[in-house]
């Protein structure tokens, strides 16, 4: 190979090295055969996101892409420094039969933590000596139950953190068009899941709101009140799950593509905040439950722990976001400054 080749001529000697048309080295970038053709002709250069994919595809360095003056004894370095792995149609087929294993599993978890609180207030509603003790008790052996479902899941998908949370991982061939084929058979299911959840939350959130504005202070507001929470809940109970399975092929399915809060930029500061959320939401329905038990209150203040539950975890998320792009900004003038002290 010529060390002075440009990078056009290097896409395609690479391309036809590995027996490629352009039309194949376009569907593993996800690009058009156009966009390819113009790199090779050199009326456009691709980004270095596509230089970056490049240079995994083809084994080679982006240094040797880039710089017209690198050898070519130096090209084959970075697939074994990087060792990512190429997902075929088998690792993606596995890897979504695990997604939707973990996300049962994650669903009854989110299930028994709404319904947890709900044995208190029907042993209060049926006037059962001693409910208050009772119900907390329940309500925290359905907690910790779900929380071994949640731990379960977890484990399960550890087989597969190299594309979880590693993104250590390309695409193989065809395997975009592929995965297009999977999001659009399912497209109308979760649409009209993610439709009827979003309604239902929606409509509990209201029913909830307007029981307080119109029989606060009344004789019956206590009775109405718990019958509400314990219908809310069990409709939640169903609704959140629904939610979760009706995003989880999007949310799979942009991993894959390391697309939107699964981007490379934007993947650890993802993690942050579902870790932050899943510690507010359990500490709040923990502390409500113990609430319950040790307190002399009637458990109508649950609304108070959800909505205290809910401004800590949005508190949380502007913090987390502000010092993200705040070390980002460092990040990057550290760069700059020594890009300028090496020239």
């Amino acid at each position: 190979v010529n060390p002075q080749m440009t990078l056009q001529e290097k896409i395609i000697k690479l391309r036809k090295k590995n027996g490629w048309s352009q039309e194949d080295l376009a569907d593993k970038l996800y690009v058009t055969r156009q966009a390819v053709s113009k790199w090779e002709s050199g009326q456009s250069l691709p980004d270095v996101e596509k230089i970056v994919h490049m240079s995994k595809l083809f084994g080679v360095t982006t240094d040797y892409l880039l710089n017209e003056e690198v050898e070519a004894e130096n090209i084959i370095e970075e697939s074994a420094a990087d060792d990512q792995k190429i997902l075929e149609q088998a690792d993606v087929d596995a890897f979504l039969d695990n997604v939707r294993k973990r996300t049962k599993l994650f669903a009854i978890f989110l299930s028994l933590m709404f319904l947890s609180p709900v044995v208190f207030y029907i042993l209060k509603l049926a006037s059962v000596e001693n409910y208050k003790l009772i119900g907390g008790i329940v309500g925290i052996v359905v907690f910790a139950i779900g929380f071994t479902f949640f731990v379960i899941a977890d484990n399960i998908a550890s087989p597969f953190n190299y594309i979880r949370k590693e993104q250590n991982f390309i695409l193989g061939y065809g395997i975009g068009n592929y995965l297009e084929q999977i999001k659009a058979q399912n497209k109308k299911k979760n649409d009209i899941c993610s439709t009827i959840s979003t309604s239902l939350l929606i409509l509990v959130a209201m029913a909830l709101i307007l029981i307080q504005l119109l029989y606060k202070g009344t004789p019956n507001y206590g009775l109405i009140s718990d019958i509400s929470i314990v219908v809310s809940l069990i409709i939640m109970s169903a609704v959140v799950p629904l939610s979760i399975v009706a995003a989880r092929d999007n949310n799979t399915f942009n991993l894959l593509f390391k697309k939107g809060v699964y981007s490379p930029e934007k993947i650890e500061l993802n993690k942050k905040l579902n870790f932050v959320r899943f510690i507010v939401t359990s500490v709040a329905l923990l502390g409500y439950l113990f609430y319950m038990l040790l307190s002399k209150d009637d458990g109508n203040d649950i609304l108070i722990f959800a909505g205290f539950g809910l401004i800590i975890d949005t508190i949380t998320e502007l913090i987390l976001k502000y010092c993200h792009e705040r070390n980002k900004d460092k990040k990057q003038g550290s760069k700059k400054d020594n890009e300028f002290l090496d020239k």
